[in-house]
């Protein structure tokens, strides 16, 4: 056997040896599958005569692997959920070996390795998978693995948090974002980890690579949100007030975002005066960070929404523009999404239907913002006011005007999808219960 073989003359010679004979053929394919074994392109080779192999079996014989196969995905799932009820008892032991189990199991198999022709990922939306295949440049062919492994390394890796065992959180972390790696969920949990620790600089980094993927106006307002923590830490103060102002256009619900306004303009007396957009673009020429999302992102979701408007294909066409929509504000778009066949004039709301405020003034300030005026004259904020920095990462949720970083596992959403009542993983990361 020639080493220097490519994988497709190999294919070739393979394929060339197949009688017909679904007995003689899947034996024959056994042994091909032990004679690659030691070749540098022995997976690959090993799994394209398992596809084979799959393809010759009789019918009954498909049906009875793919019921084990479901059972033992099932069988995980249940477990992940199981592992979560625990988390929610706050028996945490119990859940510990719940999922240290499940990970010993995926860890023992090699089946989703990435190999020189496939790539393996759980994404848990159709634009995280496209998103990490304009990012990377891969020209592997990438496939979705069924079992949730991502979430089960971030829910294990938050409950090391939560346990205060860091090094070990760090690297479930890791793995959670190797299996998904354009999740905001994921890589806020991630950054949180780092802003615990108090590694700031990687804290502020991270950040900074989230908006490359941050396609809900919440992400958006999340990651400027973790920017203006950043520079209030370093008593950049004016560039801090920018960052929160410029969450607050895009979750102006967010009680964190008004609640550390708030105790900026106490700390500083009201020294500090609002930044202009002029001088917000400067910071974010200055430190690489975008104003507004990030504009690839959203170029991408109207291109593709586009395509698939050509291509009569209006339920994806609908996904995509109404990303571009939200993240961007943009009528044309929305008239778009109103004119798909199916849609009344109605569609999504009105322009401004996901709670931004009207964007900036033309006098280059921030529109009907300012540090005051951002809280409406309210003067109550919860608490003492700051943003968490603890461990509640692990109750997280993602959707509605819920700050993600101070959730709790108590959030009617989480409960309703304990019970019963929610969906499952998706959207942004999916709720925490499945």
């Amino acid at each position: 056997m020639s080493e220097r073989k490519s994988f497709e003359e190999i294919m070739n010679e393979i394929t060339g040896g197949l009688t017909g004979d679904a007995d003689q053929d899947v034996a024959y394919l056994q042994e091909q599958m032990a004679r690659y074994s030691g070749h540098e392109m022995g997976k690959e080779v090993s799994r394209a005569c398992g596809r084979m192999m799959f393809e010759i079996i009789p019918d009954e014989n498909k049906d009875e692997f793919s019921r084990a196969v479901g059972n033992s995905q099932k069988a995980m799932n249940t477990a992940f959920s199981e592992a979560k009820y625990r988390i929610y008892k706050k028996d945490y032991d119990k859940a510990l070996d719940i999922l240290e189990a499940i990970i010993t199991n995926i860890e023992s198999s090699d089946m989703y390795d990435n190999d020189s022709l496939s790539e393996y990922y759980t994404f848990s939306d159709s634009f995280e998978k496209v998103l990490y295949e304009i990012n990377s440049g891969t020209k592997k062919e990438v496939h979705e693995v069924p079992v949730p492994f991502s979430e089960i390394y971030r829910t294990y890796g938050s409950l090391l948090t939560e346990l205060e065992r860091y090094e070990e959180a760090q690297a479930a972390m890791e793995k959670a974002r190797r299996w998904n790696p354009t999740n905001a969920k994921i890589a806020f949990a991630y950054a949180n980890l780092m802003k615990i620790t108090g590694d700031l600089d990687r804290f502020y980094e991270l950040t900074k690579e989230i908006f490359g993927f941050a396609y809900t106006s919440n992400a958006v307002a999340r990651c400027y949100r973790n920017l203006g923590y950043f520079f209030s830490k370093k008593e950049l103060y004016k560039e801090s007030i920018g960052c929160y102002l410029m969450s607050l256009e895009y979750d102006p619900m967010s009680r964190s975002g008004r609640s550390e306004l708030f105790n900026i303009m106490e700390m500083t007396k009201g020294d500090v005066v609002d930044p202009t957009l002029d001088e917000l673009k400067e910071y974010g020429e200055a430190y690489g960070f975008p104003i507004g999302p990030d504009p690839n992102v959203v170029s991408l979701a109207y291109a593709l929404g586009k395509r698939f408007v050509d291509e009569r294909d209006f339920e994806l066409a609908e996904y995509f523009l109404n990303i571009a929509y939200e993240l961007s504000g943009d009528t044309d778009i929305k008239m778009m999404i109103d004119t798909l066949p199916g849609k009344g004039p109605a569609g999504m709301g009105s322009p401004d239907s996901f709670g931004r405020p009207g964007g900036f003034g033309s006098s280059g300030d921030f529109g009907s913002f300012g540090s005051f005026g951002a809280f409406g004259g309210s003067g109550g904020f919860g608490g003492d006011g700051s943003e968490q920095s603890g461990t509640s990462e692990i109750f997280s949720q993602e959707t509605g005007n819920n700050d993600d970083d101070d959730a709790e596992l108590g959030d009617i959403a989480e409960l309703a999808e304990l019970f019963g009542f929610g969906g499952g993983f998706g959207g942004d990361g999916g709720g925490l219960l499945s």
